[in-house]
């Protein structure tokens, strides 16, 4: 079953070791060469763009859980670094509004510390919300591709429209067939 679904996505993407230029220091075999990505296969095929549409937003569910705990191990971990600096070099003052000081040779460090925290509170809200826009713009991509495939595999719909395309529009094209491929794109436009 898994190969009737396959799209081709992960086919050549396996890192193989090269075993003959080992790593000086370990001996052990280095990482092979990373392959290039992989191009989208050209959805002509409604099954094809459907199951595209699919992969790409399982890949989105897969990755944001992964993207959105990493995020959680870094705050963890910038709350516990400021937490050991105001333990190591605080001292607070017995006052009503309680005060807390720091010596002038700390300063760069707390503010580095803060400002990293600050990125990464800032990332809990921006990852969240540029996997949405992502998904937003998969779905864009899925109903144009979808709309191509539907007009390819039923051209009558296309001919049956009122769409004239000037001579000068014609010309740019240099063949019928550049020509049909855009107006594809301008019928699917209002969709």
């Amino acid at each position: 079953m898994l190969e009737e679904l396959d799209t081709g996505y992960h086919r050549g993407l396996e890192h193989k070791p090269d075993r003959e230029n080992p790593d000086p220091k370990t001996g052990a075999p280095t990482p092979g060469p990373v392959p290039p990505m992989p191009t989208a296969p050209r959805g002509d095929d409604i099954g094809q763009v459907i199951l595209q549409f699919v992969e790409e937003i399982d890949s989105l569910a897969t990755t944001l859980p992964l993207a959105m705990r990493s995020i959680a191990d870094a705050r963890k971990s910038a709350d516990e670094r400021i937490e050991k600096f105001l333990a190591e070099y605080r001292s607070v003052q017995k006052q009503p509004n309680q005060k807390v000081s720091f010596a002038a040779k700390h300063a760069l460090r707390l503010r580095a510390l803060l400002r990293s925290h600050s990125r990464i509170v800032t990332a809990e809200v921006l990852v969240p919300r540029s996997f949405f826009v992502n998904l937003v713009s998969q779905y864009d991509a899925f109903l144009g591709s979808l709309i191509r495939a539907l007009l390819l595999a039923k051209p009558e719909v296309l001919n049956a429209s009122d769409r004239a395309l000037t001579f000068s529009e014609l010309l740019a094209f240099g063949s019928i067939d550049a020509a049909r491929d855009p107006s594809l794109k301008r019928k699917s436009k209002p969709f």
